[in-house]
């Protein structure tokens, strides 16, 4: 089981808005609030900054990958859709996945299956956070032995970033190990 999560519940069917928000708190998470719509809610999510949202795919009520982009405008969460759609499912979840949400299950409101798609979900997004921080501190590295570059060998940044490049590939390095090496003084380029 997952440790517990301050859940936003989104659906506009109460019914199963209700069938959501009870299984949420039968496996013991906390819902801190619920929206019939993305729209209602962004603020809820603005307040409580939810460790998961779990958004009700119903057409043509509520699309699921439109409703994720709007859940996720300028914010990086967990976003859990369910849809109960068994027929041409793939294109549908192709586009949710496109518009951001970390995953999405079939889910008929029994069964383990969303205990499951909760803790897949929280995963994979702390997965997807982690390759970003990694990507993010990749792109520094590269800036500054970029910067280094110009520095040393006067050049303007575009002409020190092609000629890294250019002493990646002589070297046989990917550009973030070679960064790494022009930083700490470790290579020299050959012009």
């Amino acid at each position: 089981m997952t440790k517990e999560l301050n859940v936003v519940a989104v659906s506009p069917s109460q019914s199963r808005l209700n069938d959501t928000i009870s299984s949420l708190k039968q496996m013991g998470h906390s819902v801190v609030g619920q929206a019939g719509d993305p729209h209602g809610a962004r603020p809820i999510i603005d307040g409580f900054r939810p460790g998961l949202v779990v958004v009700d795919h119903d057409p043509p009520a509520l699309h699921g990958p439109d409703a994720v982009r709007t859940i996720l405008r300028g914010q990086r969460l967990p976003v859990l859709v369910l849809h109960r759609q068994k027929d041409g499912v793939s294109e549908l979840v192709s586009a949710i996945y496109k518009a951001g949400a970390s995953n999405t299950i079939y889910w008929d409101g029994v069964g383990a299956a969303l205990e499951t798609g909760i803790a897949h979900t929280v995963e994979c997004f702390h997965q997807r956070l982690e390759l970003l921080e990694m990507s993010a501190a990749a792109k520094l590295i590269v800036e500054a032995g970029r910067d280094i570059v110009v520095k040393r060998e006067r050049l303007n940044r575009s002409q020190a970033l092609a000629q890294l490049r250019r002493e990646c590939r002589r070297r046989n390095l990917n550009l973030v190990d070679y960064a790494y090496q022009v930083i700490f003084g470790r290579q020299r380029m050959s012009m």
